[in-house]
């Protein structure tokens, strides 16, 4: 998390990644992308973006930890997995 500005989470970096992106400018949002891949869509104009596989938990909790609100580029996400993130807190 940085001090003064808050850091949303999107695990996936697909087209809506890339335009939620466009709008955490203008509100002054920082948005930290999980890709599957160092050239998604939304991983190539996010700075600090990270790749991982969004299948591992361990790796979402990682990445969870450093943003303050997590959501979701797709639809994908195993529901145990969406369950152990909340019950961890993110």
């Amino acid at each position: 998390m940085t001090d003064s500005r808050l850091v949303l989470g999107m695990i996936g970096a697909g087209q809506l990644a890339r335009m939620t992106h466009q709008a955490t400018i203008g509100l002054g949002i920082d948005l930290r992308v999980l890709a599957a891949k160092a050239d998604d869509s939304a991983a190539v104009v996010a700075p600090g973006s990270s790749v991982g596989d969004w299948h591992d938990l361990d790796e979402l909790d990682r990445f969870a930890d450093g943003c303050d609100v997590v959501t979701f580029d797709h639809e994908l996400v195993h529901p145990d997995h969406l369950a152990a993130l909340e019950e961890r807190g993110h």
